[in-house]
């Protein structure tokens, strides 16, 4: 059908943000191992009061629409203040969602080059909701299983439409995971691989438990505790492509929607000489659960959120940053010793670890000697804007 035949209009009023929000359903509805997203935690994001970007850049979300149904979906920001520690600054969209029609996504891509454009940027990246920490990437590897907790889930024909558009690898994340039955001996013990235990033995005789010490999260003193871990967070990543800190309020917004979820045996501190060096989370992985309950739209999905939750089969561990002076010592099998030992006395059946760039040393490194296998690949994507020239009469941008 032509492209003639579709309109991209903003989200202006409540039903139109209804509908954006609710798109995914519509899109989705007949996939078997889709997880709807916590429809409350998605509308955070793009509630001017619930997240910083609102404050600090700009925000435009749109909606395609076709003989006055909505066939698509798409989302742009550019951080202003994250873009300050870029050499070249950038746009990134979100909440790319579309039938399976190249008049629809190119039309969605088309608007958001030309938005992209009109702000003198020459980049766009994505899809990530709005930051790297969040639904980030295509999913290209993995759809024989649903998605893991704080994980995205995209039709299967996307990568072909931003790649056949245009756009280029810019970065892959990698999901890991692994079972812990394949450490369990004759006798019923967790035995990690012989890797991970020479590294600690190896500290543990260099290091006292005064100058190096892994403890636990503390939960009544949870608001210092975030800014130790984001503190150590934004250091740990800063040297990455791309990357782009972590504020209090955003740090705080996440915070808030996993805090159900949290146990202090599973938030984790690697301390030298008192001071906090490293940051590790994990979390049961809900959504195992959340597969049953419909996003939360309605009150008895909690109550099927609770049934579903009694018995969890996984841990997804889903944050480990060291500070960069760290590096190499060894400090990552510590926490996960302690990690995995402590999903072994829950029941846990497996660890998830993600997501991590490809390029992140410490936890790949780890995944390695754990013998971590890669469960899913999710790829974000960048478009290089050719900017117009007077009199060009290319109205789409090339590369």
């Amino acid at each position: 059908m032509p492209s003639s035949n579709i309109s991209i209009k903003p989200v202006s009023t409540r039903g139109d943000r209804r509908t954006f929000l609710l798109f995914p359903w519509r899109l989705y509805r007949n996939d078997p191992m889709w997880v709807p997203p916590v429809l409350s935690e998605r509308a955070a994001i793009i509630n001017p009061h619930r997240n910083a970007l609102f404050q600090t850049g700009e925000v435009a979300l749109f909606i395609a629409w076709r003989d006055g149904h909505p066939v698509g979906t798409i989302g742009l920001a550019v951080d202003t203040i994250g873009n300050h520690n870029r050499i070249e600054s950038i746009a990134v969209f979100g909440f790319f969602e579309c039938i399976n029609d190249r008049a629809v996504s190119d039309s969605l891509l088309n608007h958001a080059i030309d938005w992209t454009r009109h702000r003198n940027i020459n980049i766009l990246q994505g899809p990530q909701s709005f930051s790297a920490s969040e639904d980030p990437g295509v999913l290209i590897e993995g759809r024989e299983t649903p998605r893991g907790l704080l994980m995205n889930w995209t039709m299967p024909y996307y990568q072909n439409m931003l790649e056949d558009y245009g756009f280029i690898i810019f970065e892959d994340s990698l999901a890991y995971r692994v079972y812990l039955k394949d450490y369990v001996d004759g006798q019923g013990n967790l035995v990690l691989p012989g890797g991970i235990q020479r590294i600690n033995r190896y500290l543990r005789r260099r290091y006292d438990e005064t100058t190096c010490r892994v403890r636990q999260g503390d939960l009544d003193n949870w608001d210092a505790e975030l800014e130790i871990a984001r503190t150590i967070y934004n250091r740990a990543l800063a040297n990455l492509q791309g990357f782009v800190p972590m504020n209090k309020q955003d740090w705080k917004r996440i915070a808030e929607s996993i805090n159900p979820l949290l146990s202090a045996e599973f938030i984790l501190f690697v301390e030298m000489n008192g001071e906090p060096v490293a940051f590790a989370l994990a979390l049961p992985d809900i959504n195992m659960a959340l597969w049953h309950c419909n996003g939360l739209r309605f009150p008895w999905n909690y109550v099927q959120l609770w049934w579903h939750s009694r018995k969890l089969p996984g841990l997804s561990f889903k944050i480990l940053a060291m500070l960069p002076e760290y590096h190499g010592l060894g400090l990552d099998a510590l926490v996960y010793e302690h990690l995995a030992l402590a999903s072994y006395r829950h029941g846990y059946e497996w660890v998830d670890m993600s997501l991590t760039g490809s390029n992140n040393p410490t936890t790949n490194k780890l995944a390695s000697r754990i013998g971590a296998k890669i469960d899913k690949r999710y790829r974000i994507y960048e478009y290089l804007i050719k900017q117009k020239s007077t009199g060009d009469p290319d109205d789409r941008p090339t590369r």
